[in-house]
Protein backbone atom coordinates (compact mmCIF):
# COMPACT_ATOMS: atom_id res chain seq x y z
CA UNK A 1 0.00 0.00 0.00
CA UNK A 2 1.44 3.25 -1.21
CA UNK A 3 2.09 5.88 1.59
CA UNK A 4 3.53 8.75 0.01
CA UNK A 5 2.63 10.98 -3.48
CA UNK A 6 4.55 11.26 -5.92
CA UNK A 7 6.23 14.63 -7.00
CA UNK A 8 3.56 14.32 -9.79
CA UNK A 9 0.52 13.24 -8.21
CA UNK A 10 -1.42 13.04 -4.78
CA UNK A 11 -1.80 9.57 -2.73
CA UNK A 12 -5.23 9.24 -2.24
CA UNK A 13 -5.82 7.32 0.71
CA UNK A 14 -9.96 5.75 1.27
CA UNK A 15 -10.59 4.87 4.70
CA UNK A 16 -13.13 3.02 6.20
CA UNK A 17 -14.48 4.17 9.79
CA UNK A 18 -17.83 4.94 11.97
CA UNK A 19 -17.00 8.66 12.48
CA UNK A 20 -14.90 10.78 10.63
CA UNK A 21 -11.30 9.75 11.27
CA UNK A 22 -7.98 12.38 11.55
CA UNK A 23 -5.80 12.20 9.03
CA UNK A 24 -2.53 13.65 8.99
CA UNK A 25 -0.59 13.87 5.88
CA UNK A 26 2.68 15.95 5.35
CA UNK A 27 2.58 17.27 9.28
CA UNK A 28 -1.14 18.89 8.37
CA UNK A 29 -4.82 17.66 9.29
CA UNK A 30 -6.68 16.92 6.34
CA UNK A 31 -10.11 17.31 5.72
CA UNK A 32 -12.38 14.64 3.54
CA UNK A 33 -12.30 15.02 0.22
CA UNK A 34 -16.43 14.42 0.19
CA UNK A 35 -16.88 17.08 2.52
CA UNK A 36 -20.45 15.79 3.39
CA UNK A 37 -17.91 13.41 4.96
CA UNK A 38 -21.28 11.25 6.20
CA UNK A 39 -19.32 7.39 6.30
CA UNK A 40 -18.41 4.84 6.39
CA UNK A 41 -15.91 5.40 3.37
CA UNK A 42 -14.26 8.79 3.85
CA UNK A 43 -11.08 10.21 1.39
CA UNK A 44 -8.24 11.77 2.22
CA UNK A 45 -5.98 13.38 -0.51
CA UNK A 46 -2.25 13.63 0.37
CA UNK A 47 -0.50 16.46 -1.84
CA UNK A 48 2.52 15.95 -4.31
CA UNK A 49 5.93 14.95 -2.15
CA UNK A 50 3.22 14.78 1.22
CA UNK A 51 3.57 11.56 3.01
CA UNK A 52 0.73 9.95 5.24
CA UNK A 53 1.38 10.28 8.81
CA UNK A 54 -1.09 9.31 11.50
CA UNK A 55 -4.79 7.85 11.12
CA UNK A 56 -7.05 8.02 14.11
CA UNK A 57 -10.52 7.50 14.97
CA UNK A 58 -10.80 9.46 18.32
CA UNK A 59 -13.98 10.78 20.25
CA UNK A 60 -15.03 12.28 24.08
CA UNK A 61 -15.69 9.93 27.03
CA UNK A 62 -18.38 10.55 29.62
CA UNK A 63 -16.80 11.72 32.97
CA UNK A 64 -18.65 10.97 36.05
CA UNK A 65 -18.36 14.41 38.24
CA UNK A 66 -19.55 12.90 41.58
CA UNK A 67 -16.12 10.56 40.80
CA UNK A 68 -14.85 7.33 39.61
CA UNK A 69 -15.75 6.77 36.05
CA UNK A 70 -12.57 4.89 34.54
CA UNK A 71 -10.56 4.69 31.54
CA UNK A 72 -12.92 6.27 28.73
CA UNK A 73 -13.22 3.19 26.26
CA UNK A 74 -14.30 3.52 22.97
CA UNK A 75 -18.12 2.62 21.55
CA UNK A 76 -18.25 -1.20 21.04
CA UNK A 77 -19.38 -0.40 17.30
CA UNK A 78 -16.03 1.86 16.47
CA UNK A 79 -14.07 0.81 13.45
CA UNK A 80 -11.21 2.22 11.46
CA UNK A 81 -9.23 0.62 8.62
CA UNK A 82 -7.27 2.30 5.75
CA UNK A 83 -9.44 0.47 2.66
CA UNK A 84 -6.59 1.68 -0.25
CA UNK A 85 -4.36 3.90 -0.84
CA UNK A 86 -3.77 5.54 -4.89
CA UNK A 87 -1.87 8.03 -6.97
CA UNK A 88 -4.09 9.84 -8.58
CA UNK A 89 -3.65 12.93 -11.24
CA UNK A 90 -4.88 16.19 -9.71
CA UNK A 91 -6.69 19.33 -10.72
CA UNK A 92 -5.64 22.48 -8.98
CA UNK A 93 -6.89 26.21 -8.67
CA UNK A 94 -5.00 29.15 -7.75
CA UNK A 95 -5.66 32.73 -7.02
CA UNK A 96 -3.39 35.64 -5.38
CA UNK A 97 -4.57 38.87 -3.90
CA UNK A 98 -2.72 42.21 -2.93
CA UNK A 99 -3.25 43.77 1.13
CA UNK A 100 -1.53 46.78 2.66
CA UNK A 101 -0.67 46.13 6.24
CA UNK A 102 0.03 48.47 8.47
CA UNK A 103 2.44 47.64 11.65
CA UNK A 104 -0.52 49.31 13.63
CA UNK A 105 -3.25 46.60 13.38
CA UNK A 106 -3.96 43.12 11.89
CA UNK A 107 -5.32 42.69 8.56
CA UNK A 108 -8.22 40.00 8.65
CA UNK A 109 -8.85 37.91 5.38
CA UNK A 110 -10.64 34.38 4.11
CA UNK A 111 -10.37 32.30 1.57
CA UNK A 112 -13.83 32.25 -0.25
CA UNK A 113 -13.90 27.83 -1.67
CA UNK A 114 -15.90 24.82 -1.08
CA UNK A 115 -12.20 23.52 0.19
CA UNK A 116 -9.52 24.31 2.27
CA UNK A 117 -7.17 26.16 1.19
CA UNK A 118 -3.49 25.99 1.39
CA UNK A 119 -1.93 29.79 1.83
CA UNK A 120 1.50 31.10 1.97
CA UNK A 121 2.72 34.97 2.27
CA UNK A 122 4.67 35.84 -1.24
CA UNK A 123 7.23 38.64 -0.71
CA UNK A 124 7.76 39.73 2.43
CA UNK A 125 10.27 39.36 5.37
CA UNK A 126 8.04 41.57 8.05
CA UNK A 127 4.70 40.52 7.70
CA UNK A 128 3.77 37.27 9.45
CA UNK A 129 0.78 35.44 7.98
CA UNK A 130 -0.92 33.50 10.76
CA UNK A 131 -3.96 30.42 10.27
CA UNK A 132 -7.11 31.01 11.80
CA UNK A 133 -9.94 28.80 11.85
CA UNK A 134 -10.94 26.83 8.32
CA UNK A 135 -10.13 28.97 5.31
CA UNK A 136 -9.50 32.36 7.86
CA UNK A 137 -6.44 33.87 8.09
CA UNK A 138 -4.59 37.39 9.48
CA UNK A 139 -1.31 38.98 8.58
CA UNK A 140 0.39 41.69 11.02
CA UNK A 141 3.85 43.00 11.38
CA UNK A 142 5.97 41.16 14.05
CA UNK A 143 6.80 43.86 16.28
CA UNK A 144 7.60 43.89 19.69
CA UNK A 145 4.55 44.74 22.62
CA UNK A 146 4.72 48.31 23.21
CA UNK A 147 6.88 49.52 20.30
CA UNK A 148 7.09 53.54 19.79
CA UNK A 149 8.41 53.10 16.41
CA UNK A 150 6.12 54.93 13.70
CA UNK A 151 3.24 53.02 11.57
CA UNK A 152 4.69 51.26 8.90
CA UNK A 153 3.31 50.24 5.40
CA UNK A 154 4.19 47.02 4.03
CA UNK A 155 2.13 46.00 0.17
CA UNK A 156 1.95 42.14 0.26
CA UNK A 157 0.82 39.08 -1.83
CA UNK A 158 -0.76 36.07 -0.87
CA UNK A 159 -1.08 33.27 -2.70
CA UNK A 160 -4.18 30.14 -2.03
CA UNK A 161 -4.37 27.01 -3.66
CA UNK A 162 -6.71 23.82 -3.80
CA UNK A 163 -6.42 20.91 -5.77
CA UNK A 164 -8.57 17.61 -5.80
CA UNK A 165 -8.43 14.06 -7.42
CA UNK A 166 -9.15 13.67 -11.21
CA UNK A 167 -12.01 11.46 -11.29
CA UNK A 168 -12.37 10.00 -15.06
CA UNK A 169 -10.96 12.62 -17.33
CA UNK A 170 -8.41 15.35 -15.56
CA UNK A 171 -10.94 18.79 -15.05
CA UNK A 172 -11.77 20.56 -12.09
CA UNK A 173 -15.21 20.38 -10.79
CA UNK A 174 -17.25 23.29 -11.63
CA UNK A 175 -17.15 24.09 -7.67
CA UNK A 176 -13.49 24.60 -7.82
CA UNK A 177 -13.56 28.21 -7.70
CA UNK A 178 -11.37 30.21 -5.01
CA UNK A 179 -11.36 33.62 -4.06
CA UNK A 180 -9.33 35.70 -1.67
CA UNK A 181 -11.78 38.54 0.49
CA UNK A 182 -10.54 40.92 3.43
CA UNK A 183 -12.80 40.74 6.31
CA UNK A 184 -14.75 43.37 7.31
CA UNK A 185 -15.10 43.80 11.13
Amino acid sequence: MATQASEKQGLLVTVDASNRPEVQCGGRNLWPEDSAGAGPHFEFLCTPGETLGTIELTGRGKMNFCGGGGEPKPPTNAFIRVAKTELVDLWDETAESTFEVRSDETLYFYVESPRLARVELLDSSLVALSAGGGNHYSLAFARPTGSSEPVKRETVRVRAHIMGPCRGPCEKPADAKLEIKKSEY
